[in-house]
């Protein structure tokens, strides 16, 4: 359920994008992460009737270029290994050739994350539900708004927090809109609880002695 929500505010921010580059035929798009998150987001995004491309998939050891529709099969078998650098040289081809193309991000990883100002500065779109970019160093986060403005590429980012509920993107919209945030409120949900709440209700726990 988490990753349907996580993936649906992913697909949400990528539809923005379509909107924000209305005059454009297409947007390619670059998955890297092909988890439980990565995997729901390409079954969403394969069945939308929006002007997306899949470029490439990306998993921690292979990369796919052009997926269809057994993707799985074929990028256990691609021969291509998972090479950040190579991937970033083949997408600046398509930007050169004045495509548009949007990276998602679905992994936790430090490197990837770290490569979010090159992208942007290179004009790549970046779409994220990792938490890396902005929980991390605050310097990346002002190199991250510094290559956004100056390329004029998107920065789009969502994170969920207690029961799976996005609320970057819910914020962001809340200010756009005239409101003020004034006293935010974090209700932290307990594991056990969510826990327990999952279970079937016939399920005995403890019983008193």
């Amino acid at each position: 359920m988490a990753e349907g929500k996580r993936c649906l505010a992913l697909l949400g921010l990528i539809n923005f994008l379509v909107v924000f580059l209305v005059a454009l035929n297409m947007l390619n798009i670059a998955v890297i992460g092909v988890g439980l998150v990565g995997t729901e987001l390409v079954t969403q995004i394969r069945a939308s009737s929006a002007s997306f491309s899949l470029f490439s998939l990306s998993s921690s050891t292979r990369t796919l270029f052009h997926p269809g529709a057994d993707w799985k099969s074929a990028l256990a078998a691609s021969p291509h290994k998972t090479d950040l650098t190579d991937l970033t040289k083949k997408i600046r081809e398509l930007v050169d050739d004045h495509q548009r193309v949007a990276v998602v991000d679905n992994t936790s990883s430090d490197e990837v994350a770290a490569l979010y100002p090159e992208w942007l500065r290179h004009g790549f779109h970046v779409v994220t539900c990792s938490k890396k970019a902005f929980s991390g160093e605050l310097a990346l986060w002002e190199d991250i708004l510094e290559a956004s403005s100056e390329s004029g590429a998107r920065f789009l980012n969502e994170a969920t927090v207690g029961a799976g509920l996005p609320v970057i993107n819910t914020l962001k919209e809340l200010v756009a809109s005239g409101d003020k945030v004034s006293h935010p409120i974090l209700l932290h949900i307990h594991p056990l609880v969510y826990f327990v709440h999952r279970s079937p209700k016939s399920r005995v726990f403890f019983r008193a002695p």
